[in-house]
């Protein structure tokens, strides 16, 4: 199931911070803490995601450009967005325009749906790609303000089974505690 909804996003457990009963005051604060930065962190992950999930290609790179050239491309372009001035619904229309720009949202759902792809007819396919984008967007546009000045570090990369690349980074700086970030990058025909 995609969530719908912001409130459907906060529903998962990963999203929600733990308090067990009978802890005291300072653990809950603790607790709340931890949450709060593991959504920071995730928030980031996931709007660098979104520029890297699956394809080579966007304008600013050529078929020529190694897969660590297309992660720093799109990171700075996604870095230079969450920097910005730019008042939060910019931000997130310029992001979906880089994402949007940069995902095979047809091979990612391919992926997704595993085998029930060939089940759903062209309607479906084009509703859940519809409804993943839209879950994106959600779930990423209400921490934009939790960005600090963070910076990609690219760690390496490796060949993968059937071509594609995976591109090893690390997040650092700005508000958020290190986060390593593995991209996996298919060469698009075209």
């Amino acid at each position: 199931m995609i969530p719908a909804t912001l409130s459907d996003l906060r529903s998962f457990p990963a999203l929600a911070p733990s308090a067990e009963a009978g802890e005291d005051e300072d653990q809950r604060s603790t607790a709340i803490q931890r949450a709060k930065r593991r959504r920071r962190v995730t928030a980031l992950g996931g709007a660098l995601t979104l520029m890297a999930a699956a394809a080579f290609g966007p304008p600013e790179c050529r078929a020529a450009d190694s897969p660590q050239t297309v992660v720093e491309v799109n990171a700075r372009k996604v870095l230079a967005i969450l920097n910005s001035g730019a008042p939060q619904t910019e931000k997130i229309e310029r992001l979906q325009q880089v994402a949007y720009g940069s995902i095979d949202f047809d091979t990612v759902s391919r992926l997704v749906l595993a085998k029930y792809w060939k089940q759903f007819t062209p309607e479906q396919r084009q509703a859940f790609q519809d409804a993943f984008k839209q879950a994106l967007t959600l779930s990423y546009s209400r921490r934009i303000g939790q960005f600090g000045r963070e910076k990609v570090v690219i760690l390496g990369e490796n060949a993968e089974p059937g071509g594609d690349v995976t591109v090893h980074t690390k997040i650092v700086g700005g508000k958020t505690e290190d986060l390593k970030v593995n991209y996996r990058l298919r060469q698009k025909e075209g």
